[in-house]
């Protein structure tokens, strides 16, 4: 059972990292989900996220940090498609001290932990 347990685990790991999408919209990076459902690791202890639907996720930036009066769009666009911004993921602005401002849109619903 501990076998057939941690082969489905490898299997779900591996389809979620496989299928990453990021794209930029106002100098933000956001990862961008198609309906699926996902799970991470942070701190020894796996989230798991339930996303019926598509959106998108703020993320931290592939280098460096977000700085200045940061203003995140209530959805992005991602071929001709548009995501709505559900959430802040964990470290996006995390030990940020270049960022002065924070405007968040009424489509975020979460904040994962340590996001600041």
């Amino acid at each position: 059972m501990k076998k057939i347990l941690s082969i489905l685990m490898l299997a779900m790991t591996t389809s979620w990292t496989m299928a990453q999408t990021y794209v930029t919209a106002n100098g933000l990076r956001f990862q961008i989900f198609n309906g699926t459902s996902y799970s991470y690791k942070y701190k020894n202890v796996t989230h798991n996220v339930d996303n019926s639907t598509a959106c998108a996720l703020l993320v931290k930036p592939a280098s460096g940090k977000y700085s200045g009066n940061v203003a995140i769009p209530s959805e992005v666009t991602y071929n001709s498609k548009k995501y709505p911004v559900r959430a802040i993921a964990t470290g996006a602005f995390q030990d940020n001290t270049s960022v002065t401002a924070i405007t968040i849109p009424g489509s975020v619903q979460v904040i994962e932990c340590d996001a600041f």
